[in-house]
């Protein structure tokens, strides 16, 4: 969907936030939602980082899952232990 030339700008857009791929071009112009362009100030701070890092969807949905249980009495010390192998693992 993210690499998508036709979807991924829709995705952007439907986001409301801005896209981090030139390609996709201005796609707030001439739009309700002309006002977002102003986040496109943030793209040459931005890495690759969230687009590299191995298994990152998996790292961030571990991620809310160690928090949950840690929020409802789990270890921390054991959560993060599975958060770790968890993540690891995919």
């Amino acid at each position: 969907m993210a690499d998508d030339p036709v979807q991924g700008p829709k995705s952007v857009y439907a986001t409301g936030f801005f896209p981090v791929r030139a390609s996709f071009g201005d796609i707030y112009t001439g739009t309700e939602k002309e006002s977002f362009k102003g986040f496109l100030v943030f793209m040459p701070y931005l890495g690759d980082y969230y687009n590299v890092t191995p298994n990152w969807a998996v790292q961030r949905t571990e991620w809310w899952n160690m928090l949950q249980r840690i929020f409802a009495g789990g270890d921390v010390k054991t959560e993060v232990e599975t958060y770790v192998n968890n993540a690891n693992a995919k």
